[in-house]
C-alpha cells in the first residue's frame, strides 16, 4: 500500500475503457513520461495499485485484461478507449493498446 494514498489517488481519474468497463488512469496533466497504465477500480478503491495487464486477444470477442493484484478479469471489445476517449486500435489490433500507445 502507498504511504499517502489520498495524495496519489488525486493524480488519477476513472475513465471508460470500452465495453462498459472503467479503469483509473493518470489525469492528462499528471502523465509526463510515466508509462500509460490502467488501474483496477476495485483495488484502487482499497488504496492499492492493481495494474490491468493484457492477457489475450480473442478472435472476434475482444481483449482480456487481468488485475495484477486481485486477479479479476476485464474484457474489452474492439479497441479500448485510451487517452482523451480516442480509440487505441490505431495500427496492429493484436498489440496491447497501452503498450501500443507508449510506442507512438
Amino acid at each position: 500500500m502507498i504511504a499517502d494514498w489520498r495524495i496519489e489517488a488525486q493524480r488519477y481519474e476513472l475513465r471508460d475503457i470500452g465495453s462498459g468497463n472503467c479503469a483509473y488512469m493518470l489525469k492528462p496533466e499528471e502523465r509526463g513520461s510515466e508509462y500509460p497504465a490502467w488501474l483496477c477500480p476495485t483495488c484502487f478503491e482499497q488504496g492499492v495499485k492493481g495494474f490491468l495487464q493484457f492477457i489475450a486477444k480473442l478472435r472476434g470477442a475482444g481483449s482480456i485484461y487481468r488485475c495484477s493484484q486481485c486477479k479479476s478479469h476485464t474484457m474489452v471489445q474492439g479497441g479500448p478507449r485510451w487517452l482523451c476517449g480516442e480509440e487505441a486500435s490505431r495500427g496492429n489490433a493484436d498489440v496491447d493498446p497501452p503498450a501500443q500507445q507508449a510506442k507512438s
